[in-house]
């Protein structure tokens, strides 16, 4: 009851109330576009069916089926979200914050018509108390930084077209390629991050996908002042027809406008996944990754360059659900001056949940690390995470070439509660072996809690 009073006495401010009416209607606008019309409209067609119509009225029902006869997407979820940060908190203390916020997301995709659909949705963040975080605009700086700011917009809203393999899209976008860790939506915060693009994807040759992309804007997860203008290409281009794994080449043309080109940077890549069974029965499997890229200048840069790579293994036990994992990535750097980045990945999946090195260090980053996935008694899915944090080469003067500069403790537990209805609980402990070093001075702790709806 005192969170409903809560959320009650906050939805009464007009700064909030005024956002989440334009995204409540919004998406009644779609359901009601959606539901009640597209039903009365299926009806009309079955009493015509046996009608003949000509092509004028049949171009006109069959670009309504199209319209009427979609999908409306639901979404919303409720997160409790508690910060510790040392950085905040200065002298040793542990800095507190916290944030409830909920995200509601309303989306209608329609149905194919001569291989031409749109998709739109909308989303609406609010905070029972936002005074309680820091949530990079709300002048908070003394709070930790927990990302999740108030606001309502278009998330996406695209128009696509598919022929002969080709699939083409337009407009603002979601764009996730092989594991995020390049390209991603940072689907973790409530806000994800979509691009305002002109994609095409071909599937027209056995076991080979092509996908090229122009980024015009991104959207990212903080305010609108925060988005990228661009001038940017990615390139993907992957082969599965391997018995032993999937192998994907891609260059990554990145340049951005004002001041986030210190982002600009070009990357050329090539990544290899895939797993086999040790045994006839299917009882143990052997998984695999290994990845390689290079990033050098581009645009106004002064001229750099680095190295990335990963190696991964894990081993599948199926008669214990469980996966045990090892994995070493390397974020390289150019004589402690500067370090690989990835302005666009989903930053919060690598490098510990902590979000410490969500922007590398210009001395680089070498993440060693092991986990175990399982599941639990009552169909909980675990997982657990220790990272060991390596500095590649120190910027600081006279520390030793890859000082450790932290570890980390990941863990994990969600559970379906139903077909519509899940829950989720996660920590993240960040500590730092060796105060001061590459910058990291400070420990974290961070707790979420969040219950998620969709349909």
């Amino acid at each position: 009851m005192m969170i409903a009073n809560h959320w009650a006495v906050d939805l009464g401010c007009d700064s909030n109330w005024s956002r989440i009416k334009r995204g409540l209607l919004a998406g009644l606008l779609l359901a009601l576009l959606a539901a009640p019309a597209g039903a009365e409209y299926a009806l009309l067609a079955d009493d015509a069916a046996s009608v003949e119509l000509d092509p004028v009225e049949q171009f006109f029902a069959d670009t309504g089926d199209a319209l009427l006869g979609g999908k409306i997407d639901f979404n919303f979820r409720l997160r409790f979200e508690n910060v510790h940060d040392e950085v905040v908190g200065g002298m040793g203390r542990l800095g507190a914050g916290h944030a409830l916020t909920g995200r509601l997301r309303l989306g209608y995709t329609s149905a194919e018509w001569n291989g031409l659909s749109f998709h739109a949705d909308m989303e609406s963040i609010v905070a029972v108390d936002d005074h309680t975080y820091n949530d990079l605009r709300n002048g908070r700086a003394w709070r930790p930084v927990i990302a999740d700011p108030e606001g309502t917009e278009l998330n996406q809203l695209y128009g696509k077209f598919k022929w002969e393999g080709f699939t083409f899209i337009g407009g603002r976008q979601r764009i996730v390629l092989d594991d995020a860790r390049f390209v991603g939506n940072v689907g973790w915060r409530q806000d994800e991050q979509t691009f305002d693009a002109g994609t095409v994807e071909y599937e027209g040759l056995d076991d080979f996908v092509f996908f090229y992309g122009y980024l015009d804007r991104i959207n990212r997860v903080f305010e609108e002042s925060a988005d990228f203008q661009s001038d940017s290409h990615i390139v993907n281009v992957s082969y599965d027809g391997l018995e032993l794994g999937k192998v994907t080449a891609f260059v990554y043309l990145l340049d951005f406008e004002g001041d986030s080109n210190v982002n600009d940077g070009n990357t050329y890549g090539v990544r290899f996944q895939g797993n086999t069974q040790l045994d006839d029965a299917g009882e143990y499997t052997l998984g695999y990754i290994g990845s390689y890229a290079r990033q050098e200048e581009a645009g106004v840069m002064e001229a750099f360059d680095a190295d990335y790579y990963l190696a991964e293994l894990s081993l599948k036990k199926k008669s214990w659900h469980t996966t045990f994992g090892a994995g070493y990535e390397v974020l390289g750097t150019d004589n402690g001056m500067y370090g690989f980045r990835t302005p666009l990945a989903t930053g919060h999946k690598f490098n510990g949940w902590a979000d410490r090195f969500l922007a590398t260090p210009n001395g680089g980053l070498q993440d060693v690390y092991v986990y175990a996935g399982t599941t639990l008694p009552w169909d909980i899915k675990g997982k657990a995470v220790y990272h060991l944090f390596f500095g590649e080469e120190s910027a600081k003067a006279g520390a030793a070439h890859g000082s450790q500069i932290g570890s980390e403790l990941d863990l994990v537990a969600s559970k379906k509660l139903t077909e519509h209805v899940s829950v989720l609980s996660k920590f993240a402990y960040y500590f730092n072996d060796d105060a001061g070093a590459g910058g990291f001075g400070s420990d974290v702790i961070k707790f979420w809690f969040q219950v998620e709806i969709t349909y």
